[in-house]
């Protein structure tokens, strides 16, 4: 079986049972199939599984759901702009956006989901 491996030996998904791939590795067995396959490494001949990898991977997929969850939160903020213009919030209630607004743009890094503003509820 040859199987396609990333530039540090990380396993990528790819394989092939017959025939090959390009650029791929021969081994015996695909790696274990009790966690994300990306964080298994190839080390002489051996599947190993990197935590430090995992966790890197657990994060990565935690940074993806939250610009999912950004994408509809911005949409929100679009439709209610279009409801209410901006120039009628009044100090408050624009703060408040400004700040959702760039609690969302940092969430993939902070991991944190912001709470909508009490006047958007």
């Amino acid at each position: 079986m040859t199987v396609l491996l990333d530039d540090r030996n990380y396993y990528t998904g790819g394989f092939a049972v017959t025939g090959g791939i390009e650029g791929g590795v021969q081994v015996e067995e695909l790696p274990p199939n009790d966690g994300d396959y990306r964080a298994y490494r190839l080390v002489d001949g051996v599947w190993e599984f990197d935590v430090n990898k995992a966790k890197e991977l657990e994060i990565e997929y935690q940074q993806i759901e939250i610009r999912q969850y950004r994408a509809e939160a911005f949409e929100e903020i679009d439709l209610l702009q279009l409801a209410i213009p901006f120039s009628k919030l009044d100090d408050s209630q624009k703060l408040e956006l400004i700040n959702y607004r760039q609690a969302w743009l940092d969430a993939p890094e902070t991991l944190f989901i912001p709470q909508k503003p009490q006047f958007m509820r």
